[in-house]
């Protein structure tokens, strides 16, 4: 955060509307060296219980705290809410007779099929600047992509697993996301690996149906793998669970650093994990599109750095900060 914010800040003034407490937000500014980025804080205090969001009148106190009356606003949250949010305020202020712009941008997380996603981003990026994560959908209308190199984080989990599987031994790898051309390549990138150093591969794939969860027990019942390789963070949270239920429990890899992972970590549920800076990440897709936004032509976006961590380096100062990012 003390990296990415003040980049933000340098892009455009910055103001923060929360329905959490304003002292709580600056704490936490300043724990992460990021006080002097935000020129205006309004918290749940500062508006009437009434008026919380998605009434606009947070937005209108949070511009009035930064001298602003009317221009072209970016408001950037995490739920469908913050989209209501930001269209009322762009609606009060031109009620107002000010001549306003509001470009929201929505963070989210989702398992939606590849095919029902680009459809979604080709309809909003017909009126707003779009950014994807993990898969490129520039075909489809996204401004930009941030992402590892997905092709390296399947070769380093496929070289990873293969401590895990004798020669001869076989390996599931996980196809949650059907389609998905992020999980797709770090999926083709792990097989060739294994299958290069004798390893069988089986691949467990989405279909009849069924959840993931019932479609990778089946498969661990059947197949009774030596090793399990899941490619995105909700995959390996069920991974590691389905695998602790199985007779010789298969070793698990994957990539993630939520709270379920760090604790499936501790207790060598997984074997390893491989984990990105989620804050950064969200933050240069929050920059690429302000950038967008503002019609500013995009800089190039470097693969983002990931790290294998395992039980015995969990607790290295800078795996600390993937695993546990509000911590110090």
């Amino acid at each position: 955060l003390s990296e990415v914010l003040p980049r933000l800040a340098a892009l455009a003034l910055m103001g923060i509307c929360s329905q959490n407490d304003s002292g709580n937000i600056r704490a936490a500014l300043a724990a992460h060296g990021a006080a002097d980025c935000f020129a205006a804080v309004v918290g749940h205090a500062d508006v009437d219980f009434a008026r919380q969001k998605p009434d606009p009148a947070a937005f209108l106190a949070c511009l009035d705290r930064l001298g602003l009356r009317e221009g072209r606003f970016a408001y950037i949250g995490d739920h469908a809410g913050d989209i209501a949010f930001g269209r009322n305020a762009q609606a009060a202020l031109r009620a107002m007779g000010r001549a306003a712009e509001v470009v929201c941008v929505a963070a989210a997380w989702g398992g939606a099929p590849p095919a029902d996603l680009a459809d979604a981003v080709k309809a909003a990026a017909s009126h707003a600047a779009v950014v994807t994560m993990e898969s490129d959908l520039a075909d489809s209308g996204a401004k930009a992509c941030i992402s590892v190199d997905n092709a390296a984080l399947g070769q380093a989990l496929g070289l990873a697993a293969l401590n895990g599987v004798p020669e001869g031994g076989e390996a599931v790898l996980v196809d949650s996301a059907p389609g998905s051309a992020g999980v797709s390549r770090r999926l083709t990138e792990a097989a060739r690996v294994l299958e290069e150093a004798g390893r069988s591969v089986y691949l467990c794939t989405l279909s009849g149906g069924r959840s993931l969860a019932e479609t990778l027990n089946a498969t661990l019942q059947a197949r009774r793998p030596d090793a399990v390789v899941a490619f995105e963070p909700s995959a390996l949270e069920q991974a590691a669970q389905l695998a602790q239920g199985q007779e010789k429990p298969p070793l698990v890899y994957g990539t993630g650093a939520t709270g379920t992972i760090a604790s499936y970590l501790e207790r060598s549920s997984i074997t390893l994990s491989a984990a990105q800076n989620e804050f950064a990440a969200g933050y240069l897709a929050v920059e690429a599109a302000v950038r967008s936004a503002r019609g500013q032509d995009q800089a190039a976006i470097a693969p983002l750095d990931f790290s294998l961590i395992r039980q015995e380096n969990m607790y290295d100062p800078d795996n600390q900060k993937l695993l546990f990012p509000v911590t110090r």
